[in-house]
């Protein structure tokens, strides 16, 4: 699965340091695979391996439950929901 890039732009507006050290915890248990797509520059594209294929039911599940019960919440986009 790709991410448009902007598509992890969110009202909580987390830094790229502490996104890079979830996105390193979650390769390490599985939930997603880490392959550079840049030479020039240090560039990495992230893939939902099995076990995170098997997560994102819950994953979007949670994300309509804040839409019906949160005014402010996260508003995903068409690629969210496209890989149901």
């Amino acid at each position: 699965m790709r991410c448009p890039r902007g598509s992890l732009d969110s009202p909580e507006g987390i830094p790229t340091n502490i996104l890079a050290d979830r996105l390193k915890r979650l390769e390490l248990i599985d939930v997603v695979t880490k392959q550079k797509y840049s030479d020039h520059a240090r560039r990495f594209e992230y893939g939902l391996t099995q076990r995170g294929l098997d997560l994102w039911p819950v994953v979007q599940e949670m994300a309509k439950w804040g839409q019906a019960h949160m005014a402010d919440a996260w508003e995903p986009g068409e690629w969210f929901w496209a890989n149901q």
